[in-house]
């Protein structure tokens, strides 16, 4: 087995066969459509701006995910009857019967009490 932070990115480059692009259709069609914001989310964002500007090169790691990060990502409602959000989950994979594995720090995954098919993670 072996965890994700065992992993350099050329040996994920050539294990998984990951070339750089410069563009992906799919993904510039999905990201151009986004909803407007309210104007409560409005409000919310631009304290968060500021409260980043003013503390980001102060901040450590757990400061930054619990007063930027994790707010930022309340705002969006991950709770779905499919799909939720879940934190510091241990998730693995076998990927040419090797087991691969890790924990992130955040994953939008199938299941209710725990990640199954993650869509989505943020390391």
């Amino acid at each position: 087995m072996k965890h994700f932070s065992k992993w350099t990115i050329e040996e994920a480059e050539d294990e998984f066969h990951i070339v750089l692009q410069s563009g992906n259709d799919m993904l510039t069609e999905w990201i151009s459509f986004y909803p407007q914001p309210s104007d409560e989310e409005e409000k919310i964002l631009a304290e968060l701006c500021k409260k980043l500007r003013n503390r980001v090169w102060d901040w450590n790691e757990e400061e930054l995910k619990i007063c930027f990060i994790a707010p930022l990502l309340n705002l969006v409602n991950f709770e779905h009857e499919k799909y939720t959000s879940f934190f510091s989950r241990e998730i693995s994979a076998v990927y040419k019967d090797r087991k691969l594995s890790g924990s992130v720090d955040f994953v939008v995954a199938c299941g209710r009490r725990s990640p199954k098919r993650p869509f989505f993670f943020h390391q």
